[in-house]
């Protein structure tokens, strides 16, 4: 369920029509290849529960020397961000996979 005052995110599912938009992509007018060579985007799953809000994390290493952390950078050290989750409000999707840590 959308979150009032937030803007819209689905995560994968979003970013899934945005390949298939873009005139840049594999099957776009202006690309620079063969679409027959696009396989991990003409088979990719498009429209699955499981993509909703979905994301790619990216790598952690190197992250305690690239603050600041969260998706809106609130956070300026590793300490602030484990105090979030150790006291973390329940998910508005009620489906979490954060335990606590004490």
């Amino acid at each position: 369920a959308p979150v009032a005052g937030w803007p819209a995110d689905r995560g994968r599912v979003d970013a899934v029509a945005q390949v298939e938009a873009d005139p840049f992509s594999c099957f776009g007018a202006y690309r620079d290849g063969e679409a027959n060579a696009c396989g991990e985007l003409r088979f990719m799953v498009k429209d699955a529960p499981e993509l909703v809000r979905a994301y790619k994390t990216p790598s952690l290493r190197g992250a305690a020397t690239r603050p600041p952390y969260m998706h809106a950078g609130q956070f300026s050290s590793l300490d602030e961000v484990v105090a979030h989750y150790a006291k973390a409000a329940p998910s508005v999707e009620r489906v979490s996979e954060v335990h606590p840590l004490e």
